[in-house]
């Protein structure tokens, strides 16, 4: 039969000593090197007038002025749904307050079951704050979207958005034709 070859693996002497100047020299560097990598992919960031300024005279801008120009959009519609969010939120809130004038000083006048205008002014107050919050929410990120560097998200911001205002003009549309 076949001879079988072994393999010796026989490790005596181990030097297990660590040089710690050497380790802390080396994390130093690495850290270095990581900042300056950060540094060099950073994008200046410019602003919609600058922008249009080098447009006009043509000068280059290496990307910044798509990325300029489709945060702008971004946060114009963003900010136009936190104004709408903020529309809805002090129109629920004047709500709320009609229907707990009600509720306290009840005249019950206009609604003489006083259940459904408690379940009323509960449903209207839990919308005030969500709207509220959601328009608060919006309105920060459409300061945030300014700052972005990453020209890829920028986009897919973009499309989200866009898709959201064509499903909410498409709603508004749909009830529109439904009501007389």
């Amino acid at each position: 039969m076949g001879k079988r070859q072994t393999v010796n693996n026989h490790i005596e002497n181990v030097n297990m000593e660590i040089d710690y100047n050497k380790l802390a020299k080396a994390i130093v560097k690495a850290q270095e090197m990581v900042q300056d990598a950060e540094k060099d992919s950073e994008k200046e960031h410019i602003g919609f007038w600058k922008m249009l300024y080098r447009a006009i005279n043509g000068g280059k801008s290496n990307g910044k002025m798509t990325m300029t120009t489709f945060s702008f959009i971004t946060q114009s519609m963003l900010t136009i749904f936190s104004i709408m969010f903020g529309v809805v939120a002090l129109a629920c809130g004047l709500i709320s307050v009609e229907f707990l004038k009600e509720i306290i000083f009840g005249s019950w006048d206009l609604f003489p079951d006083k259940i459904i205008c408690i379940l009323i002014f509960i449903v209207s107050l839990m919308l005030t704050v969500l709207s509220g919050l959601l328009g608060i929410m919006l309105f920060g990120s459409a300061n945030e979207i300014t700052y972005e560097k990453d020209r890829n998200y920028v986009v897919t911001i973009l499309s989200a958005v866009a898709s959201f205002s064509a499903m909410v003009v498409a709603l508004v549309t749909l009830f529109r034709t439904r009501i007389p």
